[in-house]
């Protein structure tokens, strides 16, 4: 079972704050959506306004995410202040990084979109400390769209680029023609060298990843779309393929034959 949970200051006295305060648990308002064969609860804890970041707010919040526990909740998207609070009650904090790194292979289509690149006119170079299978999936998907690939890789990279060259006909670059777009991409952390573009969302002013329609239907509204598809993904409703990854003001299809939809 998954949440969604969220504080929310609203005016509070007299018999309602001290009811609040002896049952602050009791002020959550919870509703249940079904996604494929998982529930997810959309939760919103009522607060007295000022209370939020009092020693007594944060015990209320801690109490209220052991209720979730309690009703069988195993993994939550909240906001970043709040991980501390779900740690400390056991339960696991939705995080955006697993979710970059296993759709990169689309985020790199979405970044070369806003950038006005053609995948078939552009070398991309991919830095990666190690070879897994979400760099894997990365540059499978990307082989088949961009005209160079080359992976940077100290563990798994002599034999992925032996792949590249048999399954794809692309052989290791070390230098490009001028008249090629080329960008350099980072698949893990912070880009240790100048140059070297992150694909984690930051990168060239944001990028977003998307659930799938049939899965948006159910997104409680205050849930951004890329921690909304790190719960589902995480969750392991969601594969990889079914997210798509779009940059502000593009409509990049990463799904589809074309780098460009109408």
């Amino acid at each position: 079972m998954m949440a969604y949970f969220q504080t929310e200051e609203q005016a509070m006295g007299g018999l309602a704050r001290l009811r609040w305060s002896l049952h602050p648990e009791s002020g959550m308002a919870v509703e249940t959506r079904c996604i494929r064969n998982a529930t997810l609860l959309d939760c919103c804890l009522g607060m007295p306004r000022g209370k939020r970041e009092t020693k007594g707010g944060q015990r209320a919040i801690r109490r209220a995410l052991w209720v979730l526990r309690e009703k069988g909740v195993h993994r939550v998207a909240a906001a970043p202040e709040l991980e501390g609070a779900l740690l400390e009650t056991g339960l696991q904090p939705t995080q955006e990084t697993p979710l970059w790194r296993a759709c990169s292979g689309q985020a790199a289509l979405a970044l070369l979109a806003k950038r006005g690149l053609w995948p078939e006119q552009t070398w991309l170079c991919l830095k990666t400390p190690r070879v897994d299978r979400d760099v894997l999936r990365c540059a499978r998907l990307l082989a088949r769209r961009v005209r160079y690939l080359t992976v940077r890789a100290p563990v798994g990279g002599e034999a992925l680029a032996e792949e590249l060259y048999e399954e794809y006909g692309i052989a290791l670059q070390q230098s490009v023609p001028p008249e090629y777009s080329q960008l350099c991409l980072c698949l893990a952390g912070d880009p240790d060298e100048e140059g070297i573009i992150p694909l984690d969302g930051r990168a060239d002013g944001g990028l977003l990843a998307l659930a799938p329609e049939w899965a948006r239907e159910q997104k409680p509204a205050g849930l951004a779309d890329t921690l909304y598809g790190a719960l589902l993904l995480q969750s392991g409703l969601l594969r990889p393929e079914e997210i798509r990854v779009v940059a502000p003001k593009t409509t990049l299809d990463t799904a589809g034959e074309g780098p460009y939809n109408d």
